[in-house]
């Protein structure tokens, strides 16, 4: 599920002509194409002009594509759907992936939640 998307160029946040993928929605084909132009957009901005992409509880079709857009190794995409994966990071030229460990404390039970999030930044995007 996308959990937000957002254009950056020169630092700043774009909105103006720019469709954004829908917040809560799943991340489909139609997604890709809008994400495809503005990447190109990023691609043609200053060193800090950027694709910003957040997706939540994702599956392993959604993943697959936007990994298939920004060219993420296949390995990564699988730490990242592992919930056994380690915490790591690992940087492969201009491109770094890390999954992060998370803990949170529930007072009301002192039960500890765990989960992960997994972070790949290449070339204008994260």
């Amino acid at each position: 599920m996308i959990r937000g998307c957002g254009l950056y160029c020169d630092g700043r946040p774009v909105h103006d002509g720019i469709d954004l993928p829908e917040t809560g929605s799943t991340f489909d084909h139609v997604d890709v194409s809008r994400l495809e132009q503005m990447w190109d957009i990023a691609r043609a901005g200053a060193d800090d002009s950027f694709v910003w992409l957040g997706l939540r509880e994702v599956d392993v079709a959604e993943l697959g594509l936007a990994a298939h857009l920004f060219g993420i190794n296949d390995l990564h995409v699988e730490d990242a759907l592992s919930t056994a994966q380690r915490a790591k990071v690992e940087v492969d030229g201009e491109r770094v992936s890390a999954v992060f460990k998370l803990l949170g404390y529930v007072e009301a039970s002192s039960d500890v939640e765990t989960g992960q999030i997994a972070v790949f930044v290449g070339p204008s995007y994260v």
